[in-house]
C-alpha cells in the first residue's frame, strides 16, 4: 500500500502502519461531531399555538351564542303573544304649533287654487295674425337690404313657397310716399 515514490526498509511493517493509520482515520470520522448545526430549530409553543386567535374565536362564538339565545327568546315571546308588537307607543307626541301649521297650509292651498283659476281664465294676448304680418315685413326688408338674395332658413314660421312675395303684401313706404 505504500506509495512507490518513498523507499521503505520493510514493506510489511509499512503496510501494517498504514492500515492502522487508515483504521484510526475511519474511527475518527465515525465518531466526529459535525461543525455545522443542521438540526431543525426548537419549537416554541407560543409560535404555533396562536392563543390570541383562539381567544378571539371563542369570544366571537360566545357572542353568537348569546345573540342566538336572545333571538330564540324573542321568537318564543312572539309565538306566545300571537303577533309582532306594532301598537302605537304609549306616549303621544304633540306639536305646539300644529294649529298654526294647519292654518298656513290651508291658506297656501287656497292661494294656489285662486292663482290657478286666474291663469286658466286669462285670455291669450299675442295675436298670431299680426305677428305673422310683422315677421313677413321683416323678411321683405331683409330682401331689400341684403346685397345677395336673402334665403331664410326652412324652419322660419309662416314661410312657405308663394308667401312673402311683394305682390301679396302692402308696400312699405318711407313716409314720403315713395317706395
Amino acid at each position: 500500500m505504500a506509495s512507490r515514490g518513498q523507499p521503505v526498509a520493510s514493506q510489511i511493517c509499512s503496510d501494517r502502519v498504514q492500515t492502522r493509520n487508515y483504521n484510526q482515520h475511519r474511527q475518527k470520522l465515525a465518531s466526529m461531531r459535525s461543525a455545522v448545526d443542521n438540526r431543525p430549530p426548537p419549537m416554541y409553543p407560543h409560535l404555533y399555538q396562536k392563543l390570541k386567535k383562539a381567544q378571539l374565536e371563542e369570544e366571537r362564538c360566545s357572542d353568537i351564542e348569546r345573540d342566538n339565545r336572545t333571538l330564540v327568546k324573542r321568537m318564543t315571546d312572539i309565538m306566545q303573544r300571537g303577533g309582532i308588537d306594532n301598537a302605537a307607543p304609549a306616549y303621544q307626541v304633540t306639536s305646539l304649533n300644529k294649529v298654526k301649521r294647519r292654518q298656513d297650509l290651508t291658506r297656501i292651498t287656497d292661494e294656489n287654487h285662486s292663482l290657478l283659476k286666474r291663469i286658466q281664465e286669462q285670455q291669450p294676448w299675442i295675436l298670431v295674425d299680426v305677428t305673422l304680418v310683422l315677421w313677413e315685413r321683416g323678411e321683405q326688408l331683409c330682401d331689400r337690404i341684403c346685397r345677395y338674395p336673402y334665403r331664410p332658413s326652412a324652419s322660419s314660421p309662416g314661410r312657405s313657397p308663394g308667401r312673402g312675395d311683394s305682390s301679396t303684401l302692402p308696400a312699405i313706404t318711407d313716409g314720403r310716399g315713395s317706395r
